[in-house]
């Protein structure tokens, strides 16, 4: 199994993707119809993920990185917790995870209700499933989709840049060219703007 190591390699759709989801099969390499559709892959190879994940995002430091170096920490204390760990700390890691979602949405919709925050959500499922909830709330709460605050979405961008005359493919170009045109655009359109 091939991953991408960095920036340098990684496709922009799939960046985006791990980005908001948290989904570590999207650091493989993949053609356009698998990154589209991903498949399951084995424990073995989960871990492996897992760990170029953590390495991954420790890479970058124009990026806010925190939640998803957070959700790597929950996952493996979650792992913990399901060996019948005393020491997990997965509770107190998830709660800092709501703490930090809570930060930084809007709101975002599950089961067509509309939340402004996960504590609800979570008072809710937590009535709803009992003792259940500590083994569901990972699925639940990593694959909701997050209005964020002050988030310009991936195709808003690529929209914009191919206004401006940018030929870009999500599924082609790498993230790294893709920062770089966003600088080079921006660049230019202050220039533009100083000019007049």
């Amino acid at each position: 199994m091939r991953i991408h190591e960095s920036i340098q390699t990684i496709p922009i759709f799939q960046f985006s993707q791990l980005f908001e989801t948290g989904d570590v099969r999207y650091l493989r390499v993949l053609s356009r119809k698998n990154a589209i559709s991903l498949k399951e892959v084995s424990e073995k190879k989960m871990r492996a993920l897992n760990t170029g994940f953590a390495s991954f995002f420790e890479k970058l430091d124009d990026i806010d990185t925190s939640i998803q170096i957070l959700k790597i920490e929950i996952y493996q204390e979650y792992l913990k917790y399901l060996r019948g760990s005393v020491k997990s700390k997965y509770h107190q890691l998830f709660t800092k995870y709501m703490q930090e979602i809570d930060k930084r949405i809007v709101n975002f919709t599950y089961k067509g209700k509309t939340y402004d925050s996960l504590f609800v959500l979570y008072n809710e499922l937590r009535d709803e499933l009992k003792n259940e909830i500590y083994k569901e709330r990972i699925d639940i709460f990593f694959n909701i989709p997050y209005n964020y605050k002050k988030y310009s979405s991936l195709d808003e961008n690529l929209a914009a840049l191919r206004k401006n005359g940018e030929q870009i493919d999500k599924f082609k170009d790498t993230w790294s060219y893709y920062l770089s045109v966003l600088k080079s655009v921006s660049n230019a359109n202050k220039n533009r703007t100083a000019k007049n």
